[in-house]
């Protein structure tokens, strides 16, 4: 067997770990058992008047021309957790509605602004990602509407014209069925058909 490009491993030469004896792998198991399970984070519970005041605080921040980001610095709360706080109560419409706007238009001004196609392509992803959750949470502003408009506007006198012509054309078809009526011969006795 000959070692052409196609066939050579990738991995030859690495040296593969020695096996553990069994009393090696026991001692890492009872070491691993012993450590805490979680050393990521702690999910914390924020106070409720925390949450109610950071939800207040973002349509102030947005009309004083700041972002959601600077309110939840001032909370020490994430980012995200104002954003999920901010999109799932029905309480801060006003909040909803304004933190939507500015991250739209944050999004537009980076679609503007880009300098090359990844940062175009995330813009955009952003501005796809942003438009879905005000569509769906704002639909009275962002959401499409179904805008049916009836108008009744009185008859011109051609329409008048062309109702009184059909009014005489089907007076004249009423007359002309009645008269065939009148006219028509006596129904002929039926008689069975007989087969041949």
């Amino acid at each position: 067997m000959t070692d052409t490009a196609a066939h050579v491993r990738i991995d030859e030469g690495l040296k593969r770990p020695e096996k553990l004896s069994k009393e090696e792998r026991l001692r890492i198991r009872q070491e691993a058992r012993s450590r805490p399970l979680s050393t990521g984070k702690v999910w914390t519970h924020y106070d409720p008047q925390v949450r109610a005041q950071a939800i207040l605080d973002v349509p102030k921040a947005i009309l004083a021309g700041g972002i959601p980001k600077d309110v939840a610095e001032k909370y020490g709360i994430p980012l995200s957790t104002l954003h999920s706080w901010i999109i799932a109560s029905d309480d801060a419409e006003v909040a909803r509605g304004l933190m939507l706007a500015s991250e739209l238009m944050l999004r537009i001004e980076q679609i503007d602004t880009a300098n090359d196609a990844l940062e175009l392509a995330r813009a955009r992803e952003g501005f796809r990602a942003w438009s879905w959750l005000a569509e769906r949470r704002e639909y009275r502003i962002y959401g499409q509407r179904q805008h049916i408009e009836l108008e009744t506007q009185p008859l011109s006198t051609v329409d008048k014209e062309l109702l009184g012509s059909a009014q005489e054309l089907l007076t004249l078809f009423k007359a002309r069925i009645e008269r065939e009526k009148a006219i028509a011969p006596a129904a002929l006795p039926e008689k069975p058909l007989e087969s041949t």
